[in-house]
């Protein structure tokens, strides 16, 4: 581990930025040249290439910076053992690990470096983002949950609390930097697939948090890309199995004492995220064509919707959804109302 000293002498701790890559090329280069323009003094960036096909090495090899230190797989081992191989390579003392499509604020590393050095009991710290589609343009923002507006640092009952109220806006994955002797105290990322799947960067978060607590700036330090091409596309577009945030969600509640170790309004939010999910598959199963075992899914939603105690205007909107639903079917339209149904998916439906 190197540090450097800034101008008044002050010791700058090295931070290793892990840039995972797979067939980034029409990214990598806009990333790479927003994390080589940091306001930050003391930073390497290791790319670990998990066996592109496309240019992505040759897009790397362009720039002739001795801050960029390249590997590659020989075989694709996968996403999350690729970010586990990058940060085993890094030499800092914080550890980044940022995505090869997104762009990054000049001042990201400052920020979250400065905060990890005035915050010793902090593990990891965390940034916002704003949201951009596949050609740049502005599409939302993340924002951080009232209850942990106006905190400095954040335990696991708290932040466990807040994603069963709303879901995971403010964990976000491509701010994540952490120190490095957080890998030797709990892990590094799961590489078995099951059973968390995409999700497994939110049970390392969790795991993490259990042992040390974390820090969230609230300022958008990124503009986070939602494409088609990220890896976890596939989990969620006309995904019909089960989600995999709630998979990891039920884990730690396991963990924790279940639902009731905490207040009833986050348990009761966390079910009706539930219903909402089966609703999502259900409509999912029966735009693909699988119309039994989406009406099962419905079925189950609509019980559930049924038997809450509605005191939001979204909790109504699911449940007129779930009768609309159940009509399309009961008259047979759901082949014709295929498109209707996939454009509420995207205008309506949370994905995690």
């Amino acid at each position: 581990m190197m540090s450097s000293d800034d101008a008044a002498g002050t010791a700058v701790p090295l931070v290793s930025i892990c840039l995972p890559v797979y067939n980034d090329a029409d990214t990598v280069g806009e990333t790479l040249s927003s994390l080589l323009g940091q306001s930050y003094p003391n930073f390497e960036i290791v790319v670990s290439d998990n066996a592109s096909t496309d240019g992505t090495r040759e897009v790397v090899g362009s720039f002739r910076d001795p801050r960029i230190r390249y590997r590659r797989n020989e075989t694709n081992v996968g996403a999350f053992p690729n970010w586990n191989l990058a940060i085993r390579d890094a030499r800092g003392e914080h550890i980044a690990v940022y995505h090869a499509d997104d762009v990054y604020h000049a001042e990201i590393l400052a920020v979250e470096s400065g905060f990890l050095s005035g915050h010793p009991e902090a593990g990891a710290v965390f940034a916002l983002d704003d949201w951009i589609d596949e050609e740049g343009r502005r599409i939302g923002e993340s924002r951080l949950p009232p209850e942990l507006s106006g905190r400095g640092l954040y335990g696991f009952p708290e932040v466990f609390e807040s994603l069963l109220l709303h879901g995971n806006d403010f964990l976000r994955c491509p701010t994540f930097m952490a120190r490095r002797t957080v890998f030797d105290r709990v892990g590094f990322f799961d590489e078995r697939l099951e059973p968390f799947r995409s999700a497994r960067d939110l049970e390392f978060f969790l795991r993490l948090l259990r042992e040390v607590p974390i820090g969230v700036v609230d300022r958008k330090l990124v503009r986070y890309r939602i494409s088609k091409r990220q890896g976890t596309t596939e989990s969620v577009y006309l995904r019909t199995g089960e989600s995999d945030h709630i998979r990891v969600m039920d884990h730690f509640l396991s963990l924790a004492g279940g639902v009731r170790a905490f207040p009833k309004r986050a348990g009761d939010a966390f079910e009706f995220s539930r219903k909402v999910d089966e609703l999502f598959r259900a409509t999912n199963c029966i735009v693909t064509g699988d119309i039994a075992r989406g009406t099962s899914l419905l079925r189950e939603a609509r019980g559930g919707l049924s038997g809450m105690a509605f005191s939001s205007a979204s909790r109504w909107m699911y449940a007129a959804y779930a009768w609309l639903l159940s009509g399309v079917l009961a008259l047979g339209l759901a082949p014709r109302a295929r498109g209707v149904l996939l454009r509420i998916l995207a205008a309506r439906f949370r994905y995690y």
